[in-house]
């Protein structure tokens, strides 16, 4: 299963601004898509992840390196 968040850029000009023309949107659509910043939504998950494992109990200690299975440690 997938979970994704996807954002139509020229959708949510048209709906902040439905009087500009169609080269207005596309302008602003093409210029916001290039520069936007994406570290705002990874914090605002990482801040709900936190929230919701506080709130659920799940310990989150040491869960920020990914797990190696028994079969693939090294053996010394």
């Amino acid at each position: 299963m997938s979970h994704k968040i996807k954002v139509d850029v020229k959708s949510s000009i048209e709906d902040f601004y439905p009087g500009l023309t169609v080269e207005q949107v596309n302008y602003m659509a093409d210029i916001i898509h290039t520069r936007f910043d994406y570290s705002s939504i990874y914090d605002a998950i990482h801040d709900e992840i936190v929230e919701i494992a506080y709130r659920k109990g799940i310990d989150l200690e040491d869960k920020d390196e990914p797990q190696v299975r028994p079969d693939l440690r090294l053996v010394q």
